[in-house]
């Protein structure tokens, strides 16, 4: 899953940052945040010769796996988050199109229904999803002030 954050507010690093801390790990018998803190924490946890802060860092980002259930609670919470996140999920093999077990094809369902975007570069990933969802029609959408770009926000609830 990614996350697509709006700049638009002056603030949106703070909020960012406030939203991801709230994100949790479980490994080890313990909990990590997504913080810089607790991600070289976890990196060292998972590679106990790990002394420099950067690679501790490093290697706990590559460990740290939000939960579905976890993000979504979190994004639902923040008032914030609903307004300037999108969650994107890749339609390739790295993503959704990769849980093809049939016993994960509710997994994959739940994903998706939880993503605003999914990346796909066919147009049978595209059409597996249909309008109706979450999909939002233009005349749903406003344009967003800002460097000329054309930049959408949906005017639903």
């Amino acid at each position: 899953m990614h996350l697509l954050v709006s700049p638009e507010a002056p603030d949106h690093l703070a909020e960012l940052n406030r939203f991801l801390s709230r994100l949790t790990f479980q490994a080890f018998d313990d909990e990590f945040a997504c913080t810089p803190t607790e991600l070289m924490r976890l990196g060292r946890k998972a590679k106990p010769n790990l002394t420099n802060d950067e690679a501790a860092l490093a290697h706990g980002c590559t460990q740290f796996k939000v939960s579905r259930e976890n993000l979504i609670r979190t994004y639902n919470g923040m008032p914030w988050a609903k307004e300037n996140i999108l969650i994107a999920v890749a339609g390739n093999a790295d993503g959704t199109s990769g849980v093809r077990e049939a016993a994960d094809t509710t997994l994959r369902q739940e994903i998706e229904k939880a993503a605003h975007v999914i990346f796909a570069g066919s147009a049978k990933q595209r059409d597996r999803r249909p309008l109706s969802r979450k999909s939002l029609a233009r005349s749903s959408l406003r344009t967003l002030p800002g460097s000329g770009r054309q930049r959408y926000r949906s005017t639903q609830a």
